[in-house]
């Protein structure tokens, strides 16, 4: 079975749901009069949280997703039906990126939370709307507004609370089978793990989490075996246990800090690349603290002028397979051998000097439960009581743009010469023309539901934006007869367009 954790999606809220222009002629009835109804609203396309959902594997196989489609407008004054929206579910720790900017749009990180990604727009207008003492019998109808196509990349973090780390074949599974709900595979063989286990641990009437990824090797974080790929996994923990194969001896001892330089390091290359919180990374800093017989990981990012700080992790080890070594001396033995060549790592790594008995070292077999309790304990007082915020990672979402207020600015040099280039017009017929975009929420709006060509429906457009003074701001910008508007396109996915004043 293949773990699905990073999907690339195009999701499609459809244009559809034009006005029409209809009249109404009955028996007995002498003077017709207009009845084109207006077209339907379309579906939004939404990523709803679901609790039971926990892959991405229904998006590897259907790769776009198009909301419903509105109905037309109808004749004899008859609205088209409104479609329904489409509800995408997704599991918890999904983060939705925007595959053309690369920006992080939303996270799902709470029950219920929903993100609406191509918004289902207005239904086209009728003729029957356009009757005026002036206009008995109007002969245009308004498009419905374009639909929006977005392409994103959706990443499946699992959030669990705990995240196991070790080498392969140091009993990461039995620890996870031993303590949880979920049943991982386990034999007598390296790498067993091949993707992610998350299971759920009541202890205490305290319930969490714990993520037990693929056993990580030397090389890991360079992408060697499965290591980098699923290191991802546990980020979003709040503890780091680091788990050991005691029956290993003088082999066990080197894995600490092997393990801990390759999650440094993934971490350090992870950030240095990402732009995702809210400015570049010039440099990324790890500090390692101790409070009341704990440690904790700190990650700091340098960017611009402040010290950021990015995640902080509580740092605990476990010293597993004891069953495997029947006497207590050798354990003891290994176990101040551990806790010095641990205490000398830190020294050089982090500068900081700490004692044996600050040391959260757990000796433990999953096999008969033997200091699993005691580990436990350690976790759950953690989690319950003393947890802070910045133990998970939390990227800077960008917040969809507000529609424009009404800007006005000159794109000649930028925009000309690819008009003229794709024939729209003539480069003598350009000799003297100006661009100007325009983005003002409702001229951008009204110019893309607007039948252009038909002279009727463009008096009655240049009538609107006169009452609204828009044509006056227009002229104030210096736009004259045959200069050219660049319409500036609200919708995910459709090109700007471009008519001449």
């Amino acid at each position: 079975m293949k773990f699905y954790d990073k999907v690339q999606v195009t999701l499609q809220s459809w244009k559809w749901g034009d006005g029409v222009v209809s009249a109404r002629r009955e028996a007995k009835v002498p003077y017709g009069w207009p009845a084109g109804g207006n077209g339907g609203r379309w579906g939004s396309v939404i990523l709803r949280w679901s609790k039971d959902v926990n892959t991405l594997i229904d998006y590897r196989y259907a790769r776009i997703f198009a909301a419903p489609k509105g109905e037309p407008g109808r004749t004899k004054e008859q609205y088209g039906k409104n479609a329904e929206d489409l509800v995408l579910q997704v599991p918890v720790g999904t983060i939705v990126r925007d595959v053309e900017s690369g920006h992080v749009l939303h996270q799902f990180l709470a029950d219920g939370d929903e993100f609406v990604v191509c918004q289902g727009w207005q239904g086209g207008v009728g003729n029957m709307h356009f009757k005026n003492a002036a206009n008995q019998f109007p002969q245009f109808s308004l498009l419905g507004e374009p639909g929006e196509t977005k392409e994103v990349e959706l990443e499946l973090q699992l959030l669990g609370d705990v995240a196991l780390i070790g080498t392969p074949s140091v009993g990461k599974s039995s620890l996870i089978n031993a303590v949880s709900n979920v049943k991982a595979k386990v034999a007598d063989y390296p790498f067993t793990t091949l993707i992610p286990n998350l299971g759920s641990v009541k202890h205490r009437e305290f319930t969490f989490n714990i993520v037990d990824v693929p056993g990580l090797i030397e090389g890991a974080s360079g992408w060697k075996w499965l290591g980098n790929q699923f290191l991802r996994h546990i980020l979003k923990a709040s503890v780091f246990s680091f788990v050991m194969d005691i029956s290993r001896y003088e082999e066990g001892v080197d894995e600490f800090s092997q393990l801990f330089d390759e999650v440094l390091h993934y971490m350090r290359e992870k950030f240095m690349q990402s732009r995702d919180f809210g400015g570049e990374i010039s440099g990324i800093d790890f500090q390692l603290r101790k409070e009341k017989g704990q440690l904790f990981l700190q990650v700091r990012a340098a960017m611009a002028d402040e010290q950021k700080v990015l995640m902080e992790k509580m740092i605990n080890i476990v010293l597993n397979k004891q069953d495997l070594v029947d006497d207590e001396e050798i354990v003891e033995e290994y176990k101040r051998h551990f806790l010095a060549h641990t205490q000398k790592y830190i020294k050089n790594t982090f500068g900081i000097l700490v004692e044996e008995k600050e040391l959260p070292v757990f000796i433990t077999s999953a096999v008969t439960r033997q200091g699993v309790d005691s580990w436990l304990d350690a976790l759950q007082h953690y989690l319950q009581y003393d947890r802070d915020h910045i133990s998970m990672l939390l990227f800077d979402v960008v917040p969809v743009a507000a529609k424009p207020e009404g800007h006005i600015r000159e794109v000649t040099e930028e925009t000309l010469p690819r008009l003229i280039e794709h024939e729209y017009l003539e480069e003598t017929d350009a000799k003297y023309a100006k661009v100007r975009e325009v983005a003002d929420a409702e001229f951008c709006r009204l110019g893309y539901m607007l039948p252009w060509g038909n002279d009727e429906a463009e008096l009655w457009f240049w009538n609107v934006m006169w009452k609204k003074r828009f044509v006056q701001k227009l002229e104030t910008a210096g736009i004259v007869k045959g200069d050219i508007i660049k319409i500036k396109s609200l919708y995910g996915g459709v090109e700007d367009r471009y008519i001449r004043y």
